[in-house]
């Protein structure tokens, strides 16, 4: 397992056609370079994809790891119940992060409840 992939991301929900619909204009310079790296994620030989986001559960005293089967979520804060993005977790890469960081005395907080993107 390495690491095949790298981006940072600035992800504005104006971005997103059914929340901005008009207003999408205002963000053109990140829609456009989000375009550019799904063209070179896809491009790229990736099993499996690490999120790491302020969007959880925070814990001041240790990096907390998501430890569900699933997530989902979706865009009703922004008056858009119909997208909802539901995607299955690699449970392996998961048990790694979890195992390895015990190995080193990291401090993990593993959260085993449904991780809900907003």
């Amino acid at each position: 397992m390495s690491l095949v992939y790298c981006a940072i991301v600035p992800h504005p929900p104006v971005i997103v056609p059914e929340v901005g619909e008009d207003d999408i204009f205002a963000a053109s310079v990140t829609v456009t370079a989000m375009k550019k790296i799904g063209k070179h994620f896809n491009a790229s030989d990736i099993d499996s994809v690490i999120v790491i986001s302020p969007h959880t559960k925070l814990a001041s005293f240790a990096m907390t790891i998501s430890n569900s089967e699933s997530y989902s979520g979706g865009f009703s804060d922004f008056n858009c119940e119909n997208v909802i993005i539901c995607l299955p977790s690699d449970i392996q890469i998961i048990n790694c992060l979890i195992r390895e960081s015990k190995k080193v005395n990291f401090p993990i907080n593993i959260d085993y409840l449904l991780l809900l993107l907003k």
